[in-house]
């Protein structure tokens, strides 16, 4: 695995572990249903274990726009 791919599994295992105290703010995440780089399980796993109060958070999945 290059250096790269390492810090990006590294920053994961961060985020997984500190969200619940470290994310008490309201926030809005939004998510891209055609996303190829990450997946919406993601946002959610960040809305469903965030500190930040229910009534203080939000999921959004955008759909995909055929503008």
């Amino acid at each position: 695995m290059n250096k790269t791919g390492f810090e990006v599994l590294k920053m994961i295992d961060e985020v997984k572990e500190n969200v619940s105290t470290n994310l008490t703010v309201p926030f809005l995440a939004l998510h891209g249903e055609a996303d190829e780089l990450t997946y919406p399980e993601g946002s959610h796993f960040i809305h469903a274990n965030a500190g930040t109060p229910i009534e203080h958070k939000r999921v959004e999945v955008l759909k995909v726009c055929s503008c």
